[in-house]
């Protein structure tokens, strides 16, 4: 499925039922962009993004622009890559619901970026999480990634999470081999590194 909007207009996708499938090399499952709007994304069915660079869900749009991502709770996104979700320059928000399956990376580009994962999200299959550009929020991108309810016990099993000017986590239990990040914040958290 591809969306692309020239100009000011905005891209907007809703996938629901049925499956949403690319094959082949750098084939993306979901394309939606804009030179000069707003992206949105809404994901309630199954979507598969092709091998090499191909993602199941990919955004574009420009410096300054935002792209929403909501990944619902029927929703399974995978690509034969192991790319899941990308975001080109531009901001980016995006909400993973518990129930959703996603697997692979999750890899946004430079912007202010924000990735949720509600409670109860399976997050055992998400192999990356990219914040994007650097931890540094003295660029003017500040990228924050939340993690609600999640245990992680195995650093073995732990996401990568790189490029975070902030991470949040709530009701969450850490054990990493290492975090990039320039905050770290715990609401009845604990964080253990090692």
């Amino acid at each position: 499925v591809v969306a692309l909007s020239q100009g000011s207009g905005d891209a907007i996708v809703t996938a629901t039922g049925g499956t949403v499938s690319a094959s082949g090399a750098d084939a993306h499952g979901v394309v939606a962009g804009t030179t000069g709007g707003d992206v949105e994304v809404t994901i309630n069915t199954q979507v598969i993004g092709g091998s090499g660079t191909g993602y199941a869900v990919r955004t574009d749009t420009a410096a300054g622009r935002t792209s929403t991502i909501d990944i619902n709770s029927a929703a399974n996104i995978r690509s034969a890559g192991g790319l899941a979700i990308f975001n080109n320059g531009g901001d980016s928000q995006t909400t993973i619901a518990a129930g959703a399956q996603v697997a692979g990376e999750i890899r946004l580009g430079d912007g202010s970026d924000t990735v949720d994962l509600a409670t109860g999200t399976d997050v055992s299959n998400i192999t990356v999480l990219d914040g994007g550009d650097d931890t540094d929020a003295g660029d003017g991108s500040v990228d924050q990634l939340t993690l609600r309810n999640q245990t992680f016990n195995d650093p073995q099993n732990v996401p990568t999470m790189i490029n975070w000017e902030e991470i949040n986590l709530i009701d969450t239990t850490l054990a990493a081999d290492d975090l990039t990040a320039g905050t770290v914040n715990l609401d009845n958290s604990s964080v253990t590194l090692g």
